[in-house]
């Protein structure tokens, strides 16, 4: 396996000491060979065409579901070989259609969503087996599924909404398609298949590996996460389950430096989404502009810098709300105190199972 199909590389065991590792290095390290700027940069325009249209047209109902398929197909396809771009971006609209529609059925209620979530975030972490990209479509379908649980819906708002993510997606596609057969049309018509899936499978079943561990954290991560959620009254508290699955990751260096760099991102992308808002007396030009900028950012810095990154998604959820009418500075405020609360249920739950699972491979 090469490439994108290679599987998640993780230490096998970090002991006391190396609890933190050289997280310092990662978190502010920029892996400038990984910067592309044209994808991003249309992925970034599509996102903000659509999404302000959805949102001035239709309101949140209509512009947050589009939003959420147009920047999640660009992420699926960051830094993507250009063989494999339509097969990724294909099953990542699938998968964030299947989450939709689940994350919507689980909002009905709290033992619906706890019954949901289980498999669901189980198969979402454990598809790191599959390789790196299979890793990112896990994160992205977990994040879609909690971005939908937040306030009941009706039946045909369930309806609505996954169409309306199934077509964001599938118009960030069909941007890159076109791109495709454009500049590399050879590459577009040489559609590669995928590995097999039972060799990736092989030897990932047991409680000793580490995808296995790493599902069952995250399970535990994200049914605490949800817990919280339908407790607040507040709905932007989803903040809190969508930050537990963006930053748990199967090894703890990795999720204690997503974490910092969570907590990092978040409270620049808040200052400077603040600061544009006060400078500019909160127009509405200030923050579609602010909206472009963050998408632009997230996509073109995902796998350069996790930290900056942050910060485009921080601005671009903010400005998506506010465009929909929700205060600015309310926004700001809950997001860092979701972040924060995400942050310790993901390092409190790290600590307890690793040494529970510690405990048993010593005996």
């Amino acid at each position: 396996m090469t490439g994108n199909d290679a599987p998640v590389v993780h230490p096998k065991y970090l002991g006391p000491d190396t609890w933190l590792g050289s997280w310092e290095a990662d978190l502010f390290s920029l892996n400038k060979h990984s910067i592309r700027w044209l994808n991003p940069l249309r992925g970034a325009l599509i996102s903000t065409v659509v999404t302000v249209g959805g949102l001035h047209f239709g309101g949140a109902a209509v512009g947050v579901p589009l939003g959420v398929g147009t920047l999640f197909a660009a992420i699926a396809d960051v830094d993507q070989i250009a063989t494999r771009r339509l097969r990724t971006m294909l099953w990542a609209t699938l998968w964030l259609t299947v989450a939709t529609a689940l994350g919507g059925i689980g909002s009905l209620s709290l033992p619906i969503l706890m019954l949901i979530a289980i498999p669901v975030t189980a198969a979402c972490g454990y598809a790191g087996v599959l390789g790196a990209r299979a890793a990112i479509a896990g994160v992205l379908t977990l994040v879609t599924f909690s971005a939908f649980t937040f306030t009941p819906m009706s039946a045909e708002g369930i309806g609505q909404a996954t169409l309306l993510v199934a077509a964001g997606a599938l118009i960030q596609t069909a941007g890159t398609v076109i791109a495709i057969a454009i500049r590399e049309p050879k590459a577009l018509l040489a559609q590669d298949s995928a590995p097999p899936l039972r060799p990736r499978l092989n030897g990932h079943t047991g409680l000793q590996d580490d995808f296995v561990r790493h599902a069952i954290r995250l399970t535990i991560a994200m049914e605490i996460a949800f817990s919280l959620q339908y407790f607040f009254t507040d709905i932007h508290s989803v903040w809190i389950p969508i930050t537990v699955a963006w930053v748990t990751t199967p090894d703890r260096h990795g999720t204690v430096t997503k974490s910092v760099g969570r907590i990092i991102g978040t409270l620049v992308g808040v200052g400077l989404v603040l600061l544009a808002g006060w400078l500019t007396d909160y127009s509405d030009v200030m923050l579609v502009i602010a909206f472009a900028l963050s998408a632009f950012l997230a996509l073109v810095m995902l796998r350069a810098n996790y930290s900056i990154a942050v910060v485009g998604v921080t601005g671009f959820m903010l400005t998506m709300f506010a465009i929909a009418g929700d205060n600015l500075e309310v926004l700001g405020t809950d997001r860092i105190l979701d972040t924060a609360i995400a942050a310790i249920i993901v390092l409190t739950v790290i600590m307890i199972v690793l040494r529970v699972t510690a405990q048993h491979d010593e005996q």
